[in-house]
């Protein structure tokens, strides 16, 4: 049975993986192209919505979606009672979205803003229509299917967006691109599950303990999510919309992996670790060998981006978004810090700590955001570096609290990551010096990308790295 969880949690992270190297391609397609189709000033307006929308959009679940996942038994008749809350809940956001249309607008002097939000607060309703569906594509390890509708709604959704941008109906065209990727998701994943509920049951027993074990989650992905969501609105109060999207462009380069990371391999984690619940040993040899799978890709990717921001912002925007450029620098450094510390909360959850783990993560959340906004009126460099000093100090503090709450070593989880982000380090550094060959930007991306790799190689003559690839090669041969 170990064997069997261990290979489909291995092969499960490789879909994942596979998914998420098309969602970010997907992604970054769509900020290359919108970047020479929008200009900042519309970014900055687009922002503050989209940003707003976006998070209650990621609140859906309400923490239902893994109380399932995660649950040893669960009924059909439990998991059509969260579906009617989620509904509930979806429809009341929506309207609680509608509402802010008509607030907004007034606060930042946008007036924009008010057919923006209007629409976009379909996003809720269409995003609660499946989170009962999603979670039975989870539960039964059907990962291939609900990444297949993630890269359908995103190619459908990017295809789509340009044109309008092109048409030049540029914020249209940004909240089309939110409507039309949630509601196509929500609709294929519906399709994919082939789940439909069923009578209700009362809320009690099973029902209430899903509840309380999932208000605990979405505890901890509301605070998570709102500690980044705060930032870009917050800026706009003091910031105009030019440099306002300039941020906002290099903070999505940023986030956009750290959130795929830790959000696909979240769902692969959870179920495999949550299967492994009585069997400590086991338990702990999974949880550090999915830090590892995470670390040294992730604190390759960050570092090298840091150390080429410039090139990487103009190869992808093109001119006229230097500012983002020196953001994107400073914000990869805390996105290695950052995709480490949110990680923790996989042990939590599978371990059925999550009451723990949310008052971990309102603490490190609150923390981050208190030090990050202490610096508005530094600007948005001021906000960017004061984001990643703080991101750096919460990664220790989450790995170790929630290593003692779970009743596991923090070392091993610190020594690998640590190791990632020194032999990434280098690689990094590596790439950095390329820069002062003066070549053109793309060539200045190869070149610096093939010294990356060739440093990575020369690395094994090092007996512990060695370890490490030896430890990624068997995870990707389980994957099979």
């Amino acid at each position: 049975m170990n064997r069997s969880l261990a290979s489909a949690g291995a092969r499960g992270g490789m879909l994942s993986l596979a998914g998420q190297g098309v969602t970010v391609l997907v992604k970054l397609t769509t900020i290359v192209v919108l970047a020479r189709l929008i200009t900042p000033d519309e970014f900055g307006v687009a922002a503050i919505a989209t940003t707003i929308a976006s998070y209650v959009v990621s609140l859906m679940p309400l923490g239902l979606t893994l109380a399932v996942v995660q649950a040893p038994v669960v009924s059909r008749a439990a998991v059509s009672s969260l579906f009617v809350l989620n509904l509930v809940i979806g429809t009341l956001a929506a309207g609680a979205l509608f509402g802010l249309s008509f607030v907004l607008p007034t606060v930042y002097g946008l007036p924009e803003l008010q057919p923006l939000l209007g629409w976009l607060a379909l996003g809720p309703l269409l995003a609660a229509l499946s989170c009962q569906s999603q979670a039975q594509l989870l539960r039964h390890f059907r990962f291939s299917r609900l990444i297949g509708a993630e890269v359908i709604s995103q190619l459908t959704a990017l295809a789509v967006t340009i044109a309008i941008a092109a048409a030049g109906y540029g914020i249209a065209a940004l909240a089309v691109q939110v409507l039309l990727q949630t509601g196509l998701l929500s609709l294929l994943v519906i399709v994919f599950a082939r789940w439909r509920p069923g009578r209700p049951a009362p809320l009690r027993g099973e029902v209430s303990d899903l509840l309380r074990e999932g208000m605990r989650i979405f505890g901890m992905n509301a605070v998570s999510a709102g500690s980044h969501a705060a930032v870009v609105p917050a800026l706009g109060v003091v910031t105009e919309p030019g440099p306002l999207g300039q941020y906002d462009r290099a903070q999505q380069i940023i986030f956009l992996p750290v959130m795929l990371a830790v959000e696909q391999l979240q769902r692969i984690a959870v179920p495999v670790l949550s299967k492994l619940r009585a069997m400590p040993d086991r338990f702990e040899v999974f949880l550090v060998r999915a830090q590892l799978l995470l670390a040294y890709p992730s604190a390759l990717v960050f570092l090298c981006v840091a150390a080429l921001g410039p090139q990487v912002v103009e190869v992808a925007l093109g001119p006229g978004w230097d500012l983002a450029g020196h953001l994107v620098q400073v914000l990869a450094i805390g996105g290695v810090f950052r995709t480490a510390s949110q990680s923790t909360r996989w042990g939590l959850i599978a371990a059925g700590r999550s009451r723990e783990g949310l008052v971990m993560t309102t603490a490190v959340q609150v923390g981050v955001l208190l030090i990050t906004l202490s610096a508005l009126p530094a600007g948005v460099m001021g906000v960017a570096i004061a984001n990643s000093i703080a991101w750096g100090l919460a990664w220790p503090v989450s790995v170790i609290v929630s290593a003692r709450t779970i009743g596991v070593s923090p070392w091993k989880q610190i020594g690998v990551t640590t190791r990632g982000v020194l032999v990434s380090g280098v690689a990094a550094v590596c790439a950095f010096c390329t820069t002062f060959l003066q070549l053109g930007d793309v060539a200045t991306l190869g070149v610096g990308a093939a010294a990356a790799l060739a440093a990575l190689a020369a690395m094994t003559i090092i007996p512990v790295v060695r370890h490490d690839y030896a430890a990624l090669v068997d995870t990707l041969r389980r994957a099979r």
